[in-house]
């Protein structure tokens, strides 16, 4: 397998795994499948573009693209018209972005303040709000250098194998043993019976 894609896979994994429990739920209870679907009824989206619209969102909530990039990432990815992308951006914003923006923004201000000042310091102790939201701006501050290129959807299932499958057992072979339903055919071909 390419060290590339394992390492792209490993970062995802390492990505969702240390995601906020608001954000993993957004992707995964339904909300993003509720939201998309909307969208591609009202805006008669393809099935391939709706899925590159999830995948469009889900590297934005794992930090792996910049919100700024969204609606370039989503214009380029589903090659639509500027101007649907701005509707379904802004569809996207209000639905799915503000409801974690509080976390959006801790990451972004950790970001312009890391970039700000390369020296540490210490800090006052933090109520534990703004504990949690420092501690999350600092895992996902700094972003890995992924293109959405390189991000490939594996398959949930293991390939299947068949090299050692064993037939099953039929009927078949079961009605030429029986007495009375062709026991002795295989005697009768071998010339075995008498005439």
């Amino acid at each position: 397998m390419d060290q590339e894609f394992t390492k792209v896979q490993q970062d995802i994994q390492q990505r969702f795994a240390e995601l906020p429990e608001e954000i993993v739920d957004i992707i995964l209870d339904g909300t993003l499948d509720v939201i998309t679907f909307d969208i591609q009824q009202t805006h008669k989206l393809t099935n391939d573009q709706i899925r590159l619209l999830e995948n469009e969102i889900i590297l934005v909530l794992s930090f792996f693209a910049p919100r700024e990039d969204f609606a370039d990432n989503v214009a380029e990815s589903l090659g639509i018209e500027h101007s649907l992308v701005e509707v379904i951006g802004a569809e996207v914003q209000t639905e799915i972005f503000e409801l974690v923006e509080d976390i959006f923004e801790a990451v972004e201000t950790e970001k312009v303040h890391r970039e700000a000042t390369e020296a540490t310091l210490a800090t006052p102790e933090l109520d534990p709000k703004k504990a949690e939201l420092k501690k999350l701006a600092d895992m996902f501050g700094k972003t890995p250098q992924t293109s959405t290129s390189q991000v490939v959807q594996t398959p949930l299932v293991a390939p299947v194998i068949t090299d050692d499958v064993i037939p099953l057992h039929t009927m078949e072979g079961d009605i030429q043993k029986i007495h009375g339903y062709g026991a002795y055919v295989e005697q009768k071909e071998a010339g075995e019976l008498p005439k």
